[in-house]
């Protein structure tokens, strides 16, 4: 079974590169190749749309790059002339080095995956590791994700460059790609495996000095690239090429005379061999490299650069080149990470593990066991059979019965004038580059087929032709709308004369002459049609309610006219119905908002964060108010002092309106920095009338009294003392002040402001305890967390109910709540042994970044992304609730390695909550540190903890954390 975790990790770096450029380094540009015009418009399309769908950061310019002539000039020559179009587009050459660059070969021909000819390899859909609320991914778009980490090590510049049928599964970002020269990377293998590959021969220091293509087992002898235990190292096809190795390629490139070259010489130019061949001591003789092509000129360019090996055991590889491995890895399971129903819409006669992505199909439809449908529609009486492939085949009106093991797809190929429409379909095992007695179809063999059919060799080869599947001009065209046409006497065991007519009389194409000579425009229009009617089908049924999916992804690629349709939809959506207003709400926003109707989005957004405030309120337990002791003393006073938290694992679960919807789960510890608790509050008697208010701490403000009681509706949000007269006012305390005598309300807090360390919640919990005390009422922790709920929602802050209780109460413990009204949290402490707690202490370093944010800014980005239904955002807050409790269990049971794992994950999934929860000042001060890190809270800045390798002392982590301007903090449990 693949391992999905590089793709994952990939994915989620990707994502961040995309949302947060300025954060997380990219490729400058995104260079493809393809094999003529038609195709290369295809591709075109296909990057706008990933720029568009967040999978290709804007800063990442694109380049699609054809060969020139419309003649095959190897993977080194379309390298070489990707490097010309890029230097003209950049005004020299000299300018190239200094760009990070993924190259990406995706000009072949699919011989071997003739239904992916037309859209190219490097663009079949593939549904791992995917967005449901997006067309499916590509493996384009998965490459690029591989490759998201490793621009980052390409701080002088460089190329990288692969092929576009591959995916090597393994963190590419962590290769130690070489910082001179040229690198390739390479994977061990049997050395029997070794004789249908590449092979590179390098010594210990990896320095290649062998380049072997399929070298029998004396080859590798002899020539010094058998390895110990009998295996070679094998080419993967991925090369990178250094500022100083690549800056002579592009200056090579850019010479008119070079592909001009390269084009009267009429061979293909290797990428894999003839380059860095080039650069290698055995091309030192002339004599060596005249017999290829631009021999000379390349050992003049590159000659005495260094070739180095970059390995990467632990990658696999997963082609697809053919059918056969195709549906291997779309039968795999990847460990639940593949999506077998990707923005489709369909019935339950599919096989469950049958993959229809982006499709639309009548819910009678039947589809069997393991078969793929892409790009399709397809009618009630269409009857597919097990292990097929349909790609891009529109049948909403035909019947279409279809054989075990085949696949079919459908062309648009200009034709005097017209554009036909041509079926084609062959077995998925079927390998059409075989000739002779070798060529099949249908899974039988070709002839036989020919026989049965009464169809003569004339009809399909011209004299001398090769007798291949490839080359038979077999398919027949529709010169009206998309139809099935012959498949039926094409596919039936007894065809009848009057279809053997028919067919003789259509013009016919081949598949040779499908891959390349198609209209591209035909299929944007039909696939952007396609993509309307099945983007409506989900939106009308969330704007039914029927499903909770997100609008704004949904309807990211619908063309105008569907938006038009959408708009309809927002306007009759009905406020009848059992979803939470605080959903329907921001549903009605985002229908407007993709409609196009900004305006009136925004203000709908408005109504949606006050339906939120009011959701909320229902959910609160208010306690009574308190009222103020008819007498008191002056020996009169309360006091309530109050920890920092720390939250490891959990948050964000805990915040509403999340935690109103799904079951929460935060572990968090108190801590105290030096013998005092850092926040507290304290009332006294005073014979002066009225109420003094003081803050003390970090920029406090000057002391004020209350002249008349505070008021929810005066509360300024930008007053220093907002909190406290929130507090006032949630207690019941705002309606007047006291009488006959005054009181002095004091609080303090010696957290810097904007640590995230929870202060202000906790302020408020201490402030709220505190005046409790003094009104002679008893405190109850559940209480608190309610009233500061109510504050967090007067002051528009809309915070959870962790900060409260980690600083309420001492030591380590998991709080979680479910979704039921009145909330309430439940509070398992954790008793750590005494020998955990003190590595704990050893291994936690709680840091203080010096970098000051606002938890508010980052909490409405999360909850905005949570009520769009955004990316996976319920299957985050679940996953993150579920590593509270896991972190809980490594905690108690003193695993600290298994905990930062833990705490490693948390700080991912917070990052995709929201990816500007950091910045680059932060990231560029914790970037490279062993073992794990997140921020505490919201993030954004603030403090962090670092859980160090068990193996690091702690005084070298201190050094470590000074020099890169960070202050360790001298914390204590409490």
């Amino acid at each position: 079974m693949p391992d999905p975790q590089p793709l994952l990790s990939g994915w989620r770096h990707l994502r961040l590169s995309a949302a947060a450029p300025d954060r997380v380094d990219s490729w400058d540009w995104l260079i493809l190749t393809a094999s003529g015009p038609a195709q290369a418009a295809l591709y075109r399309a296909q990057v706008t749309a990933m720029h568009r769908r967040g999978r290709l950061p804007r800063t990442t310019r694109t380049l699609v790059v054809e060969d020139p002539a419309g003649k095959r000039i190897g993977s080194g020559g379309a390298t070489l002339n990707a490097l010309a179009v890029l230097a003209e587009r950049l005004g020299g050459y000299e300018h190239i080095g200094s760009a990070r660059t993924l190259l990406i070969h995706a000009g072949g021909n699919s011989t071997r995956l003739p239904w992916a000819s037309m859209v190219g390899k490097a663009f079949i859909p593939l549904p791992f590791a995917a967005d449901p609320d997006q067309p499916c991914p590509t493996l384009c778009d998965h490459l690029v994700a591989l490759c998201s980490g490793v621009p980052s090590h390409l701080t002088e510049g460089g190329l990288l460059t692969l092929s576009g049928d591959v995916i090597p599964l393994a963190d590419l970002g962590s290769l130690n790609f070489p910082a001179k020269g040229l690198g390739v990377v390479t994977i061990p293998a049997a050395a029997g495996l070794a004789g249908r590959h590449g092979v590179i021969g390098a010594g210990d220091d990896q320095v290649v000095h062998t380049l072997l293509q399929k070298p029998n087992l004396e080859t590798l002898q002899t020539q010094g690239a058998l390895l110990p235990g009998g295996r070679a190292l094998l080419d993967t096809g991925i090369w990178s090429f250094a500022s100083d190795a690549l800056e002579p390629l592009a200056k090579l490139a850019a010479s008119p005379e070079t592909i001009q070259q390269l084009l009267a010489d009429g061979r293909e130019l290797g990428l894999y061999d003839d380059i860095p061949g080039a650069c290698l001591p055995s091309s030192k003789e002339p004599d060596h490299l005249e017999s290829r092509p631009l021999g000379l000129a390349l050992r003049k360019a590159l000659f005495g650069l260094s070739v180095s090996s970059v390995p990467a055991p632990t990658l696999k590889f997963l082609h697809f080149g053919t059918g056969t491995e195709l549906l291997h890895h779309m039968a795999a399971d990847w460990a639940g990470h593949i999506s077998r129903r990707q923005m489709a819409d369909c019935g339950p006669a599919v096989a469950e593990d049958a993959v229809v992505v982006d499709s639309l199909m009548d819910p009678q439809s039947r589809v069997g066991a393991s078969s793929v449908i892409s790009q399709s529609r397809l009618s009630a009486r269409c009857c597919i059979g097990r292990r097929c492939v349909l790609q891009g085949v529109d049948a909403p009106d035909e019947p279409l019965s279809l054989p075990d093991h085949h696949a079919v797809w459908q062309v648009p190929m200009p034709h005097e004038g017209e554009v036909y429409w041509v079926t084609a379909w062959c077995g998925v095992d079927d390998n059409p580059k075989s000739s002779g007695d070798q060529a099949t179809l249908g899974n039988i063999p070709l002839s036989t087929w020919c026989a049965t059919h009464g169809v003569e060799a004339a009809e399909l080869w011209e004299h001398g032709e090769e007798h291949s599947l490839w080359t038979a001009k077999l398919y027949p065209g529709n010169p009206h709308n998309p139809s099935l046409g012959l498949m039926d006497w094409m596919l039936s065991p007894k065809p009848d004369e009057a279809g053997r007519n028919m067919w003789r009389a259509a013009t016919r194409w081949s598949l040779a002459e499908l891959a390349g000579g198609f209209s591209a425009e035909a299929i944007l229009a039909r696939n952007q049609h396609r993509a309307d009617r099945v983007a409506m089908a989900a939106i009308s049924k969330v704007s039914q309610h029927a499903l909770d999916r997100n609008i704004l992804s949904l309807a990211s690629d619908c063309s105008p006219s569907a938006r038009t349709a959408i708009l309809s939809l927002a306007t009759q959506l009905s406020n009848e119905s059992p979803v939470p207003p605080t959903r329907r709400r921001w549903l009605q926003a985002d229908l407007l908002e993709a409609a196009g109707a900004e305006e009136a989005a925004h203000t709908e957004r408005q109504d949606a964060w006050s339906a939120v405030t009011e959701r909320v309120k229902t959910f609160l337990k208010r306690p009574a108010p308190l009222t103020w002791p008819q007498s008191v003393d002056v020996k009169h006073n309360a006091k309530r002092e109050c920890a920092a938290r720390i939250d490891l694992a959990g948050g964000w679960t805990d915040t509403p309106p999340i935690c109103l919807d799904a079951p929460a789960a935060v572990l968090n510890i108190a801590i105290r920095f030096g013998e005092d608790l850092p926040i507290g509050a304290e009332v006294c008697y005073t014979n002066q009338a009225g109420i003094q208010l003081s803050l003390e701490g970090p920029q406090a403000p000057d002391a004020i009294s209350l002249e008349t009681p505070p008021a929810h509706e005066t509360i300024d949000l930008t007053d220093p003392y907002a909190l406290p007269k929130a507090v006032l006012v949630a207690c019941g305390l705002g309606e007047a002040l006291p009488k006959e005598f005054g009181i002095h309300l004091r609080a303090w807090s010696h957290l810097p402001r904007g640590s995230g360390l929870g202060g202000s919640s906790i302020l408020a919990a201490a402030l709220v305890e505190t005046l409790t005390q003094f009104c002679n009422q008893e405190n109850n922790p559940q209480q608190t967390m309610h009233r500061v709920l109510h504050i967090e929602q007067l002051l528009s802050t809309g915070g959870g109910w962790q900060d409260q209780l980690g600083g309420l109460l001492s030591g380590a413990k998991l709080l979680s709540s479910v979704p039921v009204a009145p909330l309430s949290v439940d509070i398992q402490p954790l008793h750590l042994d005494r020998s955990v707690a003190n590595e704990l202490n050893k291994r936690l370093l709680v840091i203080n970044t010096g970098i000051t944010r606002l938890a508010k800014n980052v909490l409405q980005r999360v909850v905005s992304g949570y009520l769009s239904r955004r990316y996976h955002a319920t299957a985050t807050f679940n996953r993150l609730a579920a590593i509270a409790e896991q972190a809980r269990d490594a905690l108690g049971s003193g695993d600290l390695d298994r905990l930062g794992e833990l705490i490693s994950e948390t700080w991912d999934l917070n990052q995709t909550l929201d990816p500007h929860c950091s910045n680059p000042a932060v990231d560029e001060k914790f970037q490279g540190l062993p073992g794990a890190w997140k921020l505490t809270g919201a993030g954004g800045g603030g403090f962090a903890v670092w859980l160090l390798p068990q193996d690091m002392p702690y005084s070298e982590a201190c050094e470590i954390a000074t020099k890169r301007g960070l202050r360790v903090m001298d914390w204590q449990l409490v």
